[in-house]
């Protein structure tokens, strides 16, 4: 593929709101003990070679990304956090089970918003919004590999939108440390057209030699 670019998309570690399966948003929290182990098995298998690295603002993914790529050229973007909980931000399911927009929100998460949080529609404009800046790294810095270190959300909303398979938010698997590649033109990802490659992260190889493409 002529002028080809590469933008692969990965999760934060593990953090201790995470494994105390708490709503984790906005809030800053850290890495947990077992996040930094887990990154740290998951650099050994890390293959991709990033012209720059572009993460969220949040703690979790800059310190994420200075355990996978310790030696890379690194900004920041908050329009690349999380999707934002608002009052239910760090709270967990039997915290709020009993809260009637709670449950709503969980019937109808598309259309209904946490209390101070963001829409659905609002979370995705500000994803395009993320791509359309993305998308001008490429093209003013003549980059062709980038890697953005975000949010299981935030890369569920991005693949929802421009991955070659076309699958709602939530069938999305995207595990800690992990994510996916999308791959496509310089013009194609300036366009915000859906990417014609799609592989997993790390990248491991079949029997054959063959990358895992997911097309």
């Amino acid at each position: 593929m002529d002028d080809c670019v590469a933008i692969t998309l990965l999760r934060h570690g593990m953090t201790e709101l995470n494994e105390q399966k708490r709503y984790s948003g906005w809030n800053d929290d850290m890495l947990s003990e077992r996040g930094r182990k887990q990154l740290s098995l998951q650099a050994q298998l890390m293959k991709v070679k990033p012209d720059v690295v572009i993460t969220s603002d949040l703690l979790r993914a800059k310190q994420t990304a200075a355990i996978l790529f310790p030696s890379s050229l690194t900004h920041s973007m908050s329009s690349l956090r999380e999707y934002h909980f608002g009052q239910w931000d760090k709270k967990s399911y039997d915290e709020l089970k009993h809260e009637a927009l709670y449950r709503q929100w969980l019937d109808n998460p598309l259309k209904v918003p946490p209390p101070g949080g963001e829409s659905y529609d609002q979370f995705i404009q500000r994803l395009k919004t993320s791509w359309t800046a993305i998308s001008l790294w490429c093209k003013e810095k003549s980059v062709s590999t980038i890697v953005v270190v975000c949010h299981g959300g935030t890369i569920r909303g991005l693949l929802e939108l421009y991955a070659p398979i076309q699958k709602g938010f939530w069938n999305w698997s995207v595990p800690y440390g992990s994510g996916y590649s999308l791959i496509d033109s310089r013009h194609n990802i300036k366009e915000g057209k859906r990417c014609t490659l799609l592989q997993e992260v790390p990248l491991t190889e079949k029997a054959n030699g063959q990358k895992n493409t997911i097309n």
